[in-house]
């Protein structure tokens, strides 16, 4: 019923969708200052208009995630490849060879984030909804955290490009576009899908789906709060604990993050094997595991107590997404699952807002602390976890 084409390719073209979105993503953040400086721009204008494409994922997300529901994932997932292909060349354009005129390479890197934020928003969500279907009510823990481990996997092999090759920002652009190409032809050139013709004609509305998620996105939302405070905070916090200068603090935070992504890889790789545990205790693990850390963190003053705190940041961020995405599939109408996964995208975005606005005031008062609203919203985590363990509804369980 999904699809004429193989589930094993199906499944395959949903994992690179996701592993091409994410390692650009990792690719363009890290590259933050050198692409400023190449094209001539202030940093704080080149972060507004990465910001500018976020937040349009939080309206252009869940409407492809709906498409998805009614034409196909197949054709939407293409759709957002080609979206991706276009935002990463039009900022690779000016950065090979930049434009005398910061204007045009401004105007460039707008079409390009808008791009991003209108079309290439599509994948996470829709990728996601591809390995539900193909997932079934069996297997829902395993296809969460299957797409779980594409997303973490392009991560680690965007840091790692950018460890080894930093200098040649325009190269690795060039390379990111090929790769969502290369994946966009295979898109392409798949056997249509049964369901590009008709997946449903009967969607919940918006408000619906709203309702009967409202738990799940919550916790989406105060999670990724949680992981963008830590990641936009954890460069100052590593220079002030240990009194480091800012070269020695970002060489120390690159090297924590990289190995945080390979460890977050690690335990979703590990938890599929033994995902025949229920999405609940998965929940539990996870939302205790960031309790435990952001209590270390906040007394670390030495770098074994500090690795130790990362250690259960790295089995909380690695368990809590592909649960409560396992959770979201018991919370509706199977047909429907493509617009409830575009809705937690969007409360996922409106969390990494959240949390660098929370980091931004946080360093603005010296006197106030990260430690503490970490573990304020990691309680809040426990608490919404728990509250989904407690809800009366089937259990999912893989296979």
């Amino acid at each position: 019923m999904i699809s004429r084409a193989s589930p094993r390719f199906l499944r395959a073209l949903a994992c690179a969708s996701a592993f091409a979105f994410s390692g650009s993503q990792a690719l363009m953040i890290a590259l933050y200052p050198l692409l400023a400086e190449t094209l001539g721009l202030h940093l704080s204008t080149l972060i507004a208009s990465f910001g500018m494409g976020s937040f349009l994922f939080i309206f252009a997300g869940p409407y492809w995630a709906r498409k998805s529901d009614r034409f196909g994932r197949g054709r939407i997932l293409a759709v957002g490849l080609l979206g991706l292909a276009v935002s990463l060349a039009l900022i690779a354009v000016p950065t090979s060879a930049p434009f005398s005129s910061g204007r045009i390479n401004l105007a460039l890197l707008l079409m390009s984030r808008a791009v991003y934020g209108l079309v290439a928003s599509s994948l996470s969500p829709v990728a996601q909804s591809l390995q539900a279907d193909l997932a079934g009510d069996e297997g829902a823990a395993k296809g969460m955290i299957l797409h779980s481990m594409s997303l973490s996997l392009g991560r680690v092999v965007g840091l790692a490009l950018i460890v080894g090759f930093h200098s040649s920002s325009s190269s690795l652009l060039w390379a990111a576009a090929a790769v969502a190409s290369v994946v966009l032809i295979a898109a392409l050139m798949s056997p249509t899908p049964e369901q590009s013709l008709a997946v449903s004609t009967d969607i919940p509305s918006w408000r619906q789906g709203l309702v009967s998620s409202r738990g799940i996105l919550a916790l989406a939302f105060i999670f990724t709060t949680f992981v963008e405070l830590l990641n936009s905070s954890l460069a100052g916090s590593v220079k002030m604990i240990f009194d480091l200068s800012s070269l020695s603090s970002a060489g120390l935070t690159a090297r924590l993050l990289l190995m945080a992504s390979l460890g977050i890889f690690a335990v979703q790789a590990l938890a599929r094997v033994f995902a025949k545990a229920e999405f609940r205790w998965g929940l539990l693990i996870g939302a205790g595991s960031l309790l435990a850390g952001a209590v270390v963190f906040a007394a670390a003053s030495t770098l074994p107590q500090l690795w130790t705190a990362i250690g259960f940041f790295v089995v909380g961020i690695g368990l809590l997404p592909p649960f409560y995405l396992t959770a979201l599939r018991a919370q509706g109408e199977k047909d429907s699952y493509g617009q409830r996964a575009g809705l937690a995208g969007s409360a996922q975005t409106l969390g990494f807002v959240a949390g660098a606005m929370a980091a931004a005031l946080l360093f603005r008062f010296p006197g106030l602390q990260i430690g503490p609203g970490l573990i304020f919203l990691s309680l809040v985590l426990v608490l919404l976890s728990y509250r989904q363990t407690s809800r009366t509804m089937s259990p999912v369980e893989a296979s």
